[in-house]
């Protein structure tokens, strides 16, 4: 007997409408969770496990890390970021690694 199946991750919209990334600035930031479903010939069957909701931008591709304070979902502080291409920068950055654009001063 064969079994052609296993177990794997899918990543899901659970709120519909896109929030400004704290990252970036955009408006293209969604909450996403990620399940784990048994699947059969993968076609996913069965959630196995519910995983955590997280803040994601699909300009910048980045997570924002969060805090839940009080049942609420919360954005923590945001790290710098550059405000053309949304890559995190250091604080002793001029000019971003990742476009070349002069930071703004702080």
């Amino acid at each position: 007997m064969i079994f052609i199946g296993g177990i794997q991750p899918k990543t899901r919209i659970i709120e519909g409408q896109a929030r400004p990334c704290p990252l970036c600035g955009r408006i293209r930031a969604h909450y996403r969770r990620v399940d784990h479903y048994l699947s059969f010939f993968f076609i996913p069957v069965l959630r196995i496990k519910k995983g955590e909701p997280f803040l994601a931008c699909d300009t910048c591709q980045q997570e924002v890390q969060e805090m839940v304070q009080s049942g609420e979902i919360v954005a923590a502080a945001p790290a710098a970021a550059c405000s053309q291409c949304g890559r995190r920068l250091e604080s002793d950055y001029d000019f971003c690694p990742g476009c070349g654009r002069r930071v703004d001063p702080r």
